[in-house]
């Protein structure tokens, strides 16, 4: 089951003062929820391990030395020093016989058997016949093993183990010939010969010759840092160094830009490597919704992509909404208030009252809290349109909102009117037309009358 997470509040940069985190903690338990795990491990009076089911019934009793965490179907537990697995249901589908584990990938596990690793299958049985003293799990199709490499220098033979890749059959597709590598994504493998880190493809192609210190994961847009004598940049999926490493830090990419950091100043620049903001300021905060939040002078405000100001630099928070309006939050006392002005001219539309509110606008509609109850306010109309009255709330999704009153969940429209009652013990918000919802114990879908559905 999916977990249900959607912290909305004023965000707080994890520069600034650590009473600003406080108070963003404070307020998270008012503002997000979770679904309970559909099966629990627990530890009984003898120190062993047993499973419940999301209701707390126990469906195996303590039996287990040590376990580690489900995924994708199966856990890994331990009884007498063995690894084995067991399913969703508790049941041990593969016997506790090995010295160590690892988890399924791609339909094999990797499990250590005489001091080497082998792959098996959701059977248990052997997939084929490799021995690798070292390995990693399958990743499109592909995984890295450790294993010899000879090498013949004159009449001596010279052998060291190196990384290579296999295939599903155990074939060596890629020979044994990299210190370090990375699975396989998007067709593309990071590799490193002495610490130096190059790109190849499925057929072993060098895409880039290993130069760079560190080659991270590719983003959504196509591009991974770069660290190349101690400075940052990016290369695309080619291996064309697109932003020059010549940066001190560099943030991830949001809406094709990147936070940039050098000569002690932070700007921003484009997946072109192209400066749109000059690097003139304390802070940057990744963009979102179009717009940057930058610091000056110890104050926050809204650039856009040309680098000109949206929003005076005087708060202490603030983030875009879209591009009419924005949140901004103020120190008040011990604390911070928020509120809402519109981009541009500053000018107020909600004043700094609410404890926290959300960072993104669903449907017209934007989550608010005070004094630990949650409503919602409508930027169009500029009025609370649902009073805070709510334990918990999510952001609006397909015009309804999943809300908390008392200990059940039910959803509100746009109008604040409750049109599928309070009768669950969890929800999540509305997509393609259906929630997903939990009622005594058993999870199902309903659509926007209320009624269940067929998954």
């Amino acid at each position: 089951m999916t977990s249900l997470k959607y912290p909305f509040i004023f965000a707080a940069p994890q520069t600034l003062q650590p009473q600003i985190m406080k108070k963003l903690i404070q307020l998270l338990p008012v503002l997000c929820c979770h679904f309970v795990l559909a099966q629990e491990f627990f530890l009984d009076k003898n120190d062993k391990y047993g499973l419940k089911d999301r209701d707390g019934r126990v469906i195996v009793s303590g039996t287990y030395d040590d376990k580690r965490v489900f995924e994708n179907g199966f856990a890994a537990v331990q009884k007498n020093q063995k690894w084995g697995f067991i399913d969703s249901r508790g049941k041990l589908v593969i016997p506790a016989r090995y010295e160590d584990c690892r988890y399924f990938s791609e339909g094999l596990a990797m499990v250590k058997s005489d001091r080497n690793w082998i792959f098996i299958d959701k059977t248990g049985r052997q997939a084929f016949s490799g021995r690798y003293p070292d390995c990693e799990p399958f990743s499109e199709g592909l995984a890295a093993v450790y294993m010899v490499s000879e090498e013949i220098f004159e009449k001596d033979h010279y052998v060291e183990e190196k990384w290579a890749f296999i295939d599903k059959t155990g074939k060596v597709v890629i020979p044994p010939k990299y210190d370090k590598t990375q699975p396989f994504s998007g067709g593309i493998a990071r590799v490193a010969i002495d610490d130096y880190w190059g790109l190849i493809d499925k057929n072993g192609r060098e895409i880039l010759k290993p130069k760079y210190q560190a080659i991270r994961s590719f983003n959504n847009e196509g591009l991974a840092m770069v660290l190349l004598r101690r400075k940052y940049g990016y290369i695309d999926k080619r291996g064309v160094e697109v932003i020059p490493a010549q940066y001190d830090a560099l943030k991830g990419f949001s809406d094709g830009v990147t936070a940039a950091f050098a000569g002690g100043k932070w700007g921003y620049v484009d997946r072109n490597g192209k400066v749109i903001v000059p690097l003139q300021y304390e802070q940057c905060m990744p963009f979102k919704n179009g717009f940057g939040v930058a610091m000056l002078n110890g104050l926050w405000g809204i650039l856009d992509k040309n680098g000109q100001k949206r929003l005076p630099f005087k708060y202490k928070l603030c983030g875009a909404l879209n591009e009419q309006f924005a949140w901004v939050a103020m120190a008040e006392g011990a604390g911070y208030k928020c509120g809402f002005v519109k981009m541009g001219s500053g000018e107020e539309v909600f004043p700094l009252q609410f404890d926290g509110v959300d960072m993104t606008m669903q449907d017209g509609m934007v989550a608010v809290a005070k004094n630990g109850k949650v409503g919602y306010v409508n930027m169009a109309a500029k009025k609370i349109a649902i009073p805070m009255q709510y334990e918990k709330g999510f952001p609006f999704s397909e015009q309804l909102a999943a809300v908390l009153k008392g200990s059940n969940w039910g959803f509100v429209d746009v109008q604040g009117k409750e049109v599928i009652p309070f009768i669950y013990n969890n929800a999540q918000p509305f997509q393609n037309g259906r929630s997903l919802v939990e009622k005594n114990g058993e999870q199902f879908y309903i659509d926007k009358t209320g009624k269940r559905i067929a998954q």
